[in-house]
């Protein structure tokens, strides 16, 4: 059954040109930052026959994301704004319908791609006709594009992840800018859930890997940037990031039906449970974030899930034997 609340994208209609990449940018009051997310593309440009470069803008607000795409790419880089914000997800969705290129990259226009990064997962996607998305590793930079955090690899060298499920349902080790993958595995799962603002991506990861197979290379190809003003840093511990992460667990729980990802997502659980109760101990000031009750109903549902999980993960594996 098709889940209806994942937005449908539809293949590219017969006639129109095909490049081979789609290098997709969302952005939303980064501007400051997409000209290096802009330049590190455009250095490595084949040209518009093989490379659709495009931002799509959510209607920002601080800066003028048209203006820096226009002084760096020109007529190069298409810019399209929409008319009123649209949210997290729905803009990364309409950075997939957008696109044309039979492999798609989409880049967050606070982000940065390092030197040779399309000419080496193109060769892997032309190649491996039985990989449907290359996963690169990734270095945590700070806003002056400083590495703070070191790529830390999923796997000691080249190979399919095919165990990886175990890891993406029990939390998201994966970074955005990162994952690159054929548009047609978009086509055929859809794009993000419009109701997920902090977990869209994660959610996005885990029906790609429970569907289709992806190559790891650990070259750091990509950065990740890590600054106040973006939503995740803004509201990080908040009772609604929280509550977010659960629903994401708990609509992933469908994605593998024969309940093995209940049996994986308990340490999760443990996770929410304890920085709930850590914001109810250090009593954070912020005011997105003070919010006593929501952290202890936070509390209570992570040990009630758990336990739950723990019985129906059992059950689960008595059936399978």
């Amino acid at each position: 059954m098709t889940d209806v609340s994942i937005p449908p994208v539809a293949p590219v209609a017969p006639g129109e040109g095909r490049p081979q990449w789609s290098v997709m940018i969302p952005t939303y009051n980064c501007a400051d930052f997409l000209r290096t997310a802009l330049e590190g593309v455009l250095a490595q440009d084949p040209g518009p026959d093989a490379m659709q470069i495009e931002v799509v803008d959510d209607c920002s607000t601080a800066d003028r994301p048209e203006a820096v795409a226009a002084a760096v790419g020109g007529d190069r880089v298409r810019f399209y704004r929409h008319p009123a914000n649209v949210g997290i997800a729905n803009n990364f969705t309409a950075c997939l319908q957008r696109s044309r290129g039979r492999w798609l990259h989409l880049l967050h226009g606070d982000d940065s791609v390092y030197p040779g990064l399309y000419r080496r997962v193109g060769s892997l996607l032309s190649s491996r006709a039985d990989i449907d998305a290359v996963v690169v590793g990734a270095d945590d930079i700070d806003e002056a594009g400083i590495v703070i955090r070191k790529n830390v690899p999923l796997r000691p060298r080249q190979q399919t992840l095919d165990d990886f499920e175990q890891g993406i349902f029990s939390w998201n080790p994966l970074r955005a800018p990162a994952v690159m993958a054929r548009r047609s595995v978009y086509e055929s799962m859809g794009g993000f859930r419009p109701e997920l603002r902090y977990c869209a991506d994660w959610d996005m990861w885990k029906r790609m890997t429970s569907r289709f197979r992806l190559l790891y290379d650990p070259e750091v190809l990509v950065g990740y940037r890590i600054h106040g003003r973006s939503d995740t840093a803004k509201m990080d511990h908040s009772v609604e990031q929280l509550r977010e992460m659960i629903d994401s667990v708990v609509i992933g729980h469908g994605y593998l039906p024969d309940g093995r990802s209940r049996a994986w997502t308990r340490e999760f659980y443990s996770t929410t449970r304890d920085w709930a109760l850590h914001m109810l101990r250090t009593g954070d000031q912020r005011p997105a974030i003070k919010d006593a009750s929501g952290y202890a109903t936070i509390v209570v549902e992570s040990v009630l899930r758990q336990q739950a999980d723990r019985i129906l993960a059992r059950t689960a594996q008595w059936h399978r034997t």
